[in-house]
């Protein structure tokens, strides 16, 4: 019986030392499942192409602005004004002030209950403004900050808190009293149509417009040259000391309206680039000059001169409104044709059983198939990306699940 005992112990180690060898020569490798996104994109330099409305001085003089840079404005709205003869600069200036903080007033949302008057109008403003620096903080808006600056000082010495609506009426007289300080005369200037107001006039506006840029050709793209530049000066933002008041002379491009709902992208693509970039497609841009900001375009034009040209025009059409955007007009963009969302796996991870595909995750000391739809492929970096198959969701591959690999 001993014997019998020794032998099966003996064969028992045998087997053990068999398996553990094994083992150690070809150990079952894993790697834990990870989300990515890759994306298949295009890189190239391209120009902002816009309808937009350029007006001029009706004669020499000082330039001054009623719309704010930047700002939607509406047909028959008076945009600016050229005074004509010695306007007094230091009065505009001083009324560029006081108009840009109505203005700030006007579009703040403000709760009336906390400016109220009497006992604990102080403490209720305090907080307020506590919330406000918090939030410009989070922002990191630091001119946002500095505009409560003069009001908590004024707290502090024990001035009584004004009420928005207060504080309004005050700018107002403050504004007419300017204005008949004014006794220059003007010419104002209408707007034609509605859109975004600018007054930074680069010279593009006749060049590059829709209907040019759809006849564009490689040759018409490397040689677009502004006729000019003129940059009128723009109103200053929040936080700056001086508003801007300069002179124009009779003729001059001085300001503009853009057409905001429809707008083109015109770029220089390599034609290798173009082959999946058919006219009707949609694809999504991502501007260098505006970090963190992307918007949805139609391709509606290729434009190639010869057919052993290594370079096209690619013409897009945008709709949707990108703030940023107005405020450029050249760009290093990033056109994505595709985006794949999934677990990046190596190719050889990829198994097909009872013919679906998927991967053998290790759990437990076992091998469990995972059903997976392989949704990108890439053959020469030996890369897959795939995701769960949501028909079964007792076996549906999770983030972190160690996928066995097999042999490249």
């Amino acid at each position: 019986m001993k014997k019998i005992v020794a032998i099966i112990g003996a064969a028992a180690c045998c087997a053990l030392i068999y398996y553990c060898v094994r083992y150690i020569q070809s150990p079952v490798s894993t790697l834990a499942a990870y989300s990515v996104t890759h994306e298949e994109t295009v890189n190239c330099e391209a120009y902002i192409v816009r309808k937009e409305t350029v007006y001029t001085a009706p004669c020499d003089g000082t330039f001054y602005s009623y719309a704010r840079e930047g700002v939607r404005v509406g047909k028959d709205r008076s945009l600016c004004a050229v005074y004509s003869g010695n306007a007094n600069k230091e009065i505009l200036k001083e009324l560029g002030t006081v108009d840009t903080k109505i203005a700030e007033l006007s579009n703040a949302a403000v709760d009336e209950t906390e400016f109220t008057s009497g006992g604990g109008s102080a403490q209720s403003r305090l907080l307020v403004i506590q919330k406000g620096i918090e939030e410009a903080a989070a922002n990191n808006n630091v001119s946002e900050i500095s505009k409560y600056k003069d009001e908590i000082e004024s707290i502090a010495a024990g001035e009584p808190v004004r009420s928005k609506a207060d504080t309004l009426e005050s700018l107002t007289q403050q504004k007419a009293a300017l204005e008949t300080g004014i006794t220059s005369p003007k010419q104002e200037i209408i707007s034609t149509t509605s859109g975004i107001y600018s007054t930074v006039v680069d010279g593009y506006e006749d060049i590059l417009t829709p209907e040019r840029a759809k006849t564009m050709t490689v040759s018409d793209f490397a040689a677009i040259k502004p006729e000019q530049e003129i940059k009128a000066s723009p109103q200053p933002q929040s936080g700056d000391e001086e508003y801007q008041v300069p002179d124009v002379f009779a003729g001059e491009r001085i300001c503009k309206v853009i057409d905001n709902h429809e707008w083109y992208v015109m770029a220089i693509v390599k034609m290798e680039d173009t082959e999946d970039l058919q006219i009707g497609r949609s694809v999504k841009i991502r501007f260098g000059k505006l970090p963190g900001e992307e918007t949805t375009a139609v391709i509606e034009g290729v434009s190639q001169e010869s057919p052993d040209q290594e370079n096209a025009v690619l013409l897009l059409n945008c709709e949707s409104f990108l703030e940023g955007v107005f405020s450029i007009r050249t760009s290093d963009i990033e056109i994505i044709k595709a985006s794949y969302s999934g677990f990046q796996i190596p190719v050889s991870a990829v198994r097909t059983e009872n013919g679906k595909n998927g991967v053998m995750v290790r759990s437990s000391g076992r091998e469990i198939f995972k059903p997976c739809k392989v949704i990108y492929r890439d053959e020469e970096n030996g890369m897959a990306i795939v995701t769960p198959d949501t028909s079964d969701t007792g076996k549906m591959l999770m983030l972190y699940d160690l996928i066995v690999l097999g042999e490249k």
